[in-house]
């Protein structure tokens, strides 16, 4: 894990700087404090449509035969709840219910990039669940987390080439940016929460004060970017302790992290032949569950984030075309 973190440390972290260098100089600000990393530096927000239960049927009509099918069939049985009304908790999430054989989708969708983009998150998972709802052995439907997530994070960029039917097309480019953006600070950003557990976990006698000088080490090698100084609280190198997987789920936040590597490498292979990255996903949703990690996307088409200059090749990529 080592030698996978230090290729994001040293090939994907320059990149993330530029972007928020990037958004800095657009803003016209001297420090961009993490408040402010949320500020669009286009002017204003993308504004998806607020029907995207109705506008998503085109999308994924246009996606594939296999996802028009799965969309249809979720309509049909009424299996989601995207209302914003009052009392609904925030959040979102796909279960498979087995005794209608059907994924439900959970989610307050407000309409925003964030929410488009959750959106198609949740309905990755959920076909998931739809393809693989006749398993006869119960576990044989389930997978890692590392896995379930590429099934997730790869839907989301597997849409964007239908976006016209859920954005403004004057709204696109910007939506596509700032989801990159996202995706690509985020990788750095799990990296330094799987280094701090590993530091902490192999020394428990350290202090809180080391603790939280430690993180701030982290913070400046995997986000230099990101400026607390104003903040009383996240300031002091307690940015982690809002992280609740740290507490409830030791280890876990690494398999976002691997699976968002694999969903940059299925969207820089959608972006070369949609018909081969569309059956590389399939046989991921295929073969997870039946194998680990490694073998499932190896075996899909995809090069494991483990394998040497795999980072490096993709941070080539993703730098051409976005920074």
């Amino acid at each position: 894990m080592k030698i996978f973190r230090d290729g994001v440390k040293e090939k994907l972290v320059p990149i993330a700087n530029q972007l928020f260098e990037k958004q800095r100089k657009a803003l016209g600000y001297t420090i961009l404090y993490n408040y402010d990393e949320d500020i669009c530096e286009f002017g204003k927000k993308p504004e998806p449509t607020k029907n995207v239960l109705e506008d998503f049927r085109d999308v994924y009509k246009e996606l594939s035969p296999e996802t028009h099918v799965y969309y249809e069939d979720l309509l049909e049985s009424e299996f989601y709840d995207l209302e914003t009304r009052q009392g609904k908790i925030v959040g979102a999430y796909s279960n498979h219910v087995a005794l209608y054989h059907m994924p439900f989708i959970f989610e307050t969708y407000n309409a925003s990039s964030g929410a488009l983009k959750t959106f198609a998150h949740e309905t990755g998972h959920g076909f998931h669940s739809y393809c693989k709802r006749g398993e006869p052995l119960s576990f044989a439907g389930a997978c890692s987390s590392d896995l379930a997530e590429i099934h997730s994070m790869g839907m989301e960029f597997l849409v964007w080439p239908y976006l016209k039917h859920v954005l403004p097309e004057e709204d696109i480019p910007a939506y596509k940016y700032l989801h990159m953006k996202h995706a690509l600070s985020f990788i750095p950003y799990g990296c330094a929460a799987d280094e701090f557990q590993e530091m902490i976990y192999d020394h428990p006698e350290m202090t809180p004060e080391e603790r939280r000088k430690l993180w701030k080490k982290l913070e400046r090698e995997y986000t230099p970017w990101r400026h607390f100084e104003t903040d009383t609280f996240f300031g002091k190198g307690r940015m982690w302790q809002r992280q609740t997987h740290i507490y409830r789920w030791p280890f876990y936040y690494i398999d976002y992290v691997l699976a968002q590597v694999c969903a940059l490498e299925l969207h820089v292979m959608d972006e070369e032949s949609h018909e081969k990255a569309w059956e590389c996903y399939k046989n991921i949703i295929k073969l997870s569950g039946t194998k680990g990690f490694n073998d499932v996307v190896t075996s899909a088409g995809l090069p494991s984030p483990f394998e040497e200059g795999v980072i490096e090749e993709l941070a080539k990529k993703v730098a051409y075309s976005i920074v």
